[in-house]
């Protein structure tokens, strides 16, 4: 069968056409006639698609009208510049705004923790002051030697039988040379307590704890000075002078 070139397509048949331009080529393809466009009058166009090609006036597009604005260096006209300036600075002035509201809110609820603990930590410290101030006396008590604790007991005994401060120093004398103001003291004679009664059972008149309470056997002590002696000088002269009283 001989090869029909008409039937060749695409690239394959322009190549052979070009080279052999005596063969039969495709009949060309019939074209449209070609008819002018015509430009209608303003009171032709009534409808929005006029019979025919028949082209109606129409305004110019919006983008010819931005077409004669000055443009940036980016492409974009002055008046999109401008409004894009004006949303980033309304953009940075609710930042601006939110920023401040949330510095203030994180402000106020710092100073309301702050004063919370200061009031939690005032409100302890108040209701311990008196704790504390009973536990530094009690510790003071306790750091006093014996004979002072002894001696601050029979201060307001004395002045309570209307002694004065000297009859007081002339007791602790007295007392010191007896026994130091302790009332576990002994010696071999059978003399006891602070007051150095002979026998020491002598004090039970006082109170039935004499062997232990220094209150017991320093209340013993002042009536036998008052009922022998008269003051606590006078008892202390005759000690002095006899080495006893």
């Amino acid at each position: 069968m001989a090869h029909n070139p008409a039937r060749r397509t695409g690239r394959a048949a322009r190549l052979h056409l070009r080279r052999n331009p005596g063969d039969q080529r495709r009949p060309p393809s019939p074209r449209k006639p070609f008819r002018p466009l015509v430009r209608a009058p303003d009171d032709a166009c009534t409808c929005p698609r006029p019979p025919g090609r028949i082209r109606c006036p129409v305004a110019p597009r919006r983008s010819a009208a931005r077409s004669s604005e000055p443009r940036s260096p980016r492409g974009r006209t002055e008046r999109g510049g401008t409004r894009r300036a004006d949303r980033l600075a309304r953009h940075d002035e609710r930042s601006v705004l939110v920023r401040t509201s949330l510095r203030r809110s994180a402000a106020l609820a710092l100073a309301a923790t702050l004063s919370f603990g200061v009031a939690a930590e005032a409100i302890p410290a108040q209701a311990a002051a008196p704790t504390q101030a009973v536990a530094v006396k009690a510790k003071a008590h306790k750091k006093k030697s014996r004979a002072k604790r002894n001696q601050a007991i029979a201060k307001p005994m004395v002045k309570k039988r209307g002694w004065s401060t000297r009859q007081f120093k002339c007791l602790v004398k007295l007392w010191n040379r007896e026994s130091h103001w302790n009332q576990k003291a002994g010696n071999a004679s059978g003399a006891y307590g602070i007051p150095q009664a002979l026998p020491g059972r002598k004090m039970r008149s006082a109170g039935k704890d004499w062997r232990t309470n220094p209150k017991t056997q320093i209340k013993w002590g002042l009536r036998y000075i008052k009922g022998r002696y008269g003051t606590p000088c006078r008892a202390l002269s005759h000690s002095n002078a006899r080495n006893w009283y």
